[in-house]
């Protein structure tokens, strides 16, 4: 468990979602967005055989690392599938 503290402004905007309804409780909402930031930018969370692959990748082809990076950032989703869930979400 972790305390946060924010500003006046982001402590009011998630008061604001918890009155309406959006999230049970601020807790809640910052979990949330917490999870959905860290799915949304897997590269965070890269070892460093993945910065040495994004440094490689200046020198790639445009198709030659799209591929590349493809088969390292894929999980037990595919970008396609991921991208549809965010669709169905909406």
């Amino acid at each position: 468990m972790i305390h946060v503290k924010v500003e006046k402004k982001v402590n009011d905007k998630l008061k604001h979602l918890v009155r309406s309804k959006v999230y049970k409780n601020k807790s809640e909402a910052v979990r949330e967005m917490l999870e959905d930031h860290m799915k949304e930018h897997p590269e965070l969370f890269m070892g460093d055989e993945w910065k040495e692959l994004l440094k490689a990748g200046e020198k790639m082809s445009d198709e030659e690392f799209r591929k590349r990076m493809a088969e390292g950032l894929r999980g037990p989703e595919s970008a396609a599938e991921m991208i549809a869930e965010d669709r169905d979400r909406f």
